[in-house]
């Protein structure tokens, strides 16, 4: 399986032309929404979402291995921390 470009991606509105919004990573872009139906406010969430990809997994992976799944070698982390993680990949997702 090859690997996703590592993170963080980042979200830019491209603003010569109205409804594009482009979504880099490692100094190349990695998706671009735009020029669809969808309302502009639409097209940037859809663009954000796709920008937090990279800290989903990685809350997810830490989710999934402080709950047993162990094959991911990581020190324990307390709820608070576990939390804190998941909250920050949330907020980047609904950009806020």
């Amino acid at each position: 399986m090859t690997k996703h470009t590592p993170g963080p991606w980042r979200v830019t509105h491209q603003t010569a032309t109205d409804y594009a919004w482009d979504i880099a990573g490692n100094r190349k872009i990695v998706a671009h929404c735009g020029l669809t139906v969808d309302t502009e406010s639409d097209i940037a969430a859809n663009a954000h979402l796709i920008a937090a990809a990279p800290e989903l997994l990685g809350a997810l992976t830490i989710i999934a291995t402080q709950c047993g799944n162990y094959a991911i070698k990581q020190p324990a982390l307390d709820y608070a921390s576990i939390g804190n993680i998941a909250r920050q990949a949330i907020a980047k997702a609904e950009d806020k």
